[in-house]
């Protein structure tokens, strides 16, 4: 198997174990580099929890567990790596368990608990490459990292603790560490700036990627995904919209994630069909009428698609009966969103899954809605 770069990262709390951990990797691995990173403590809890994709507010067991002052971070290359399934904190996972026996060693050796981490896949280990140092896995290989030398000390945050340079940046940090695929309106983003409307994305970890890109949510109401996110000192807002919340069938969400692809500016988008079909479905179920916006592009992609439209003269019902046609073709079902400040347009929906909570929750909102317009 082809050799990989991993990293082990020993917190500050099991720094008595250090030399005796440093001497012990080295028998195993080649060690890359070496490096004591110190963060803020004014920002380490919050470094915590982009770094751990879970809430860990200041002073939690987490912190106080491990230790919140300088940590070492050792990037090894396994030049024989082998892979098994294990049971992990977040399940049985296919993991490199010459990575994964020696952190368990290490665990046992600082007196249990969790004062080790240690990347137990290369996808891992790109997610804490980046988070810690901003550097891809080849930069590590190719010994790209400026004037750094071995066992030096760092002083550096977290990727993005205070805020994004701009819309690349933020995506950079997201290829490497969530899934996700933007939905549409990619056309108008601006390289450095995005001010107009939001922007629409779909992840399989919601809350890894809030963490991540440190969004913060503007309604109280947990059916509402507006989010905004800091980027060159400004508001940016986002809709993050996850699987299963009925937003698109579920299964054709999966397929959404499956089929994306990384667009040359650096994000990832739907696949040409995808986006067709989910911007049709956009404009006809989430929206009173078909924008001429939509229309444009979807014209457009029906070219790149080579599907054969009637010849068209802006009749809705020849857009509706190409959806159907789509829907019933993959059995994917029209569903109500469980966010309710999405439109759904049920005259144009001649069969959709029904979801008595949901549709209860909107008649009731409706009619919570017209009774403040009257009083005011």
């Amino acid at each position: 198997m082809k050799s990989e770069i991993h990293l082990f990262l020993i917190w500050k709390n099991a720094y008595p174990m250090l030399d005796k951990i440093a001497e012990d990797i080295s028998k195993e691995f080649k060690i890359m580099k070496q490096i004591e990173v110190v963060w803020s403590k004014e920002k380490f809890s919050n470094n915590l929890t982009q770094f751990y994709g879970t809430k860990l507010p200041p002073n939690s067991f987490k912190e106080k567990h491990c230790g919140n002052g300088p940590f070492t971070v050792f990037i090894v290359k396994d030049v024989s790596p082998k892979y098994e399934d294990r049971e992990t904190s977040k399940g049985i996972k296919n993991v490199n368990i010459r990575m994964f026996d020696l952190k368990s060693k290490y665990r046992a050796w600082t007196g249990g608990g969790h004062k080790i981490h240690a990347s137990n896949s290369i996808k891992e280990t790109e997610h804490d490459l980046m988070l810690l140092f901003g550097k891809y896995i080849r930069e590590v290989e190719n010994n790209n990292w400026g004037q750094l030398q071995n066992k030096e000390k760092i002083i550096r945050n977290i990727e993005g603790a205070t805020g994004w340079r701009n819309l690349t940046h933020l995506f950079v940090v997201l290829n490497m560490t969530v899934e996700y695929v933007i939905l549409r309106n990619y056309e108008d983003f601006e390289k450095d700036d995005y001010k107009d409307g939001d922007i629409d994305i779909l992840t399989n970890n919601p809350e890894e990627l809030l963490f991540i890109s440190r969004a913060e949510k503007i309604y109280f109401n947990k059916r509402r995904v507006a989010y905004w996110i800091r980027i060159n000192s400004q508001k940016v807002y986002f809709d993050i919209r996850r699987i299963g919340d009925n937003y698109y069938n579920s299964n054709w969400q999966e397929t959404f994630l499956m089929n994306r692809s990384l667009a040359k500016e650096g994000y990832f988008i739907l696949s040409n069909e995808d986006y067709f079909y989910s911007l049709l479905y956009h404009g006809l179920i989430h929206k009173h009428r078909m924008s001429e916006v939509y229309e444009s592009r979807l014209l457009k992609l029906s070219r790149i698609l080579k599907i054969d439209l009637p010849k068209f003269n802006s009749n809705e019902e020849i857009w509706i009966k190409i959806l159907i046609t789509y829907m019933k073709k993959n059995r994917y079902l029209i569903t109500v969103p469980k966010d309710y400040s999405v439109f759904f347009n049920k005259l144009k929906v001649f069969d959709y899954k029904k979801d008595i909570l949901t549709q209860t929750f909107r008649i009731f909102r409706t009619i919570l809605v017209k009774l403040k317009n009257k009083i005011k």
